[in-house]
């Protein structure tokens, strides 16, 4: 990689390609978690960047920022 560090946009250009090896592409979703699921809500926490949650009657609805992965997991759980 050629870059210099005084150059903000060889740094933001560094940190994209360093998040994408590491984590993976990262992705927006809504994920609507019931409240007997309580252990889906705390990796959420866990593994994704929480932007928004509004707490219902029936429960959570997450906004999240997480790499692919993640997300397939935590639907896979809740699939359950």
């Amino acid at each position: 990689i050629v870059m210099s560090a005084k150059s903000r946009a060889d740094i933001a250009r560094l940190r994209e390609r360093l998040i994408a090896h590491f984590a993976g592409a990262l992705e927006e979703a809504e994920i609507v978690v019931p409240w007997a699921r309580g252990s889906v809500a705390s990796a959420i926490h866990a593994g994704c960047t929480v932007l928004a949650q509004d707490h219902g009657d029936t429960g959570t609805t997450f906004r999240v920022r997480a790499p692919g992965r993640v997300l397939e997991r935590l639907r896979a759980a809740l699939a359950d």
